[in-house]
């Protein structure tokens, strides 16, 4: 008798035991797996992550440094000229930045620059204007209103002891003695030669003699 119960109690444990792996076995299961999802999704998100942020650096790299403005740069735009509290540029000159300080009759050059001559005037034509040649001074305006983006400039070999000149090959001879182009109409072309040669391809139609020139402008206070 006492037999026979040891062996329903035993049968009875061993049935309980199975029950619990079966039971452990299965929430084991469930746990497991959204774990698996959870890990497998965090991988894929840092993953993306890390790489569109791989890819924003990249892009910044190629991005190339902004340069800083010389101090002697010209001023191009014809809505942002650079005057100076003892220099305000005329309507027809083009503009760049002085020191801060004068000296008197000590040339000051601005960066050089690229400009398209579009057109030059005799030298024996008359200053009508005072300082300027009328008609040249109408070109440059009815071309300056076409033009936004760029200053349209001129020089006039007229008496202004305030007036900027412009050095460029050409306009001198080679003892540098003899102005050889004098009265002239010009367009600022940038800062490389390539930009200067899309900008006279443009202007030929109307100006087909328009040549680049590779310049600087240059002013001082002339005191006597």
């Amino acid at each position: 008798m006492k037999l026979k119960l040891l062996l329903i109690t035993a049968f009875a444990a061993l049935l309980l035991s199975g029950c619990g792996f079966a039971v452990s076995s299965q929430n084991s299961g469930r746990n497991e797996t959204p774990s698996a999802e959870n890990a497998s999704s965090g991988i894929k998100g840092a993953d993306l992550f890390g790489e569109a942020n791989q890819q924003k650096n990249t892009a910044d790299n190629r991005k190339p440094p902004k340069k800083a403005p010389l101090s002697n740069a010209v001023c191009p735009h014809p809505d942002k000229p650079c005057h100076h509290k003892e220099k305000q540029f005329a309507e027809w000159e083009l503009p760049f930045r002085l020191p801060a300080k004068i000296q008197p009759n000590k040339t000051i050059s601005s960066a050089p620059f690229y400009a398209v001559l579009l057109k030059t005037y005799d030298s024996v034509e008359d200053c009508d204007g005072g300082e300027y040649i009328e008609e040249a001074e109408a070109e440059r305006k009815r071309l300056q209103n076409l033009q936004l983006e760029r200053k349209v400039f001129a020089s006039y070999g007229c008496p202004n002891m305030d007036a900027v000149s412009y050095d460029f090959e050409g306009r001198y001879d080679a003892a540098k003695e003899m102005v050889l182009i004098d009265n002239f109409i010009a367009i600022y072309a940038g800062e490389t030669k390539e930009e200067a040669e899309q900008l006279r391809k443009q202007m030929l139609d109307e100006y087909p003699k328009a040549v680049v020139k590779r310049m600087t402008a240059n002013w001082e206070r002339i005191e006597q």
